[in-house]
């Protein structure tokens, strides 16, 4: 298990001048928590591959935009609000590198303001979850952002 947050996102920030947000990884039985929850709520085994977790969540979010020049820091705090995502606290997971077993929790507000800096398009998929695990956002390397609900008694699209 690592940081998903490549050293180099971090270097950039603070080749700036500027300070990277504190992130806390989750211990790995909480993260494999969050992996579970995300795939029993897309209907996959837990042995499925990150391929298809990626497929079957693009297949089950409901689209939220494909619009590039809406996904920035500002817009992304009206997506958050659009999903009823209310935590100010969030988990990030980045699957293509952390095969959906590392995530980090960040401050909401930290999200927002570094939101161009954790996510880059035509290389990231981002799974952004509210801390209460209810809903579930992808930002996709194709600048699409999806959302699925994730509570107990009607998992699916939100």
């Amino acid at each position: 298990m690592y940081d998903p947050i490549a050293d180099w996102k971090r270097e950039a920030v603070e080749s700036e001048g500027r300070s990277f947000p504190e992130t806390m990884l989750l211990p790995l039985a909480e993260a494999v928590k969050v992996r579970q929850r995300i795939f029993s709520a897309i209907g996959l085994s837990p042995g499925a591959s990150n391929r298809e977790a990626l497929d079957s969540l693009y297949a089950c979010a409901q689209r939220l935009t494909q619009n590039p020049q809406m996904i920035d820091g500002v817009a992304i705090e009206k997506v958050l609000e659009e999903a009823q995502v209310r935590s100010e606290s969030l988990l990030l997971v980045f699957p293509l590198g952390s095969a959906f077993e590392s995530a980090v929790r960040i401050a909401r507000a930290d999200f927002v303001a570094f939101f161009d800096d954790l996510w880059y398009p035509s290389t990231d998929d981002l799974v952004v979850i509210d801390a209460a695990n209810h809903v579930l956002l992808l930002v996709d390397h194709h600048e699409n952002i999806g959302t699925l609900r994730l509570g107990e008694e009607h998992p699916g699209r939100a």
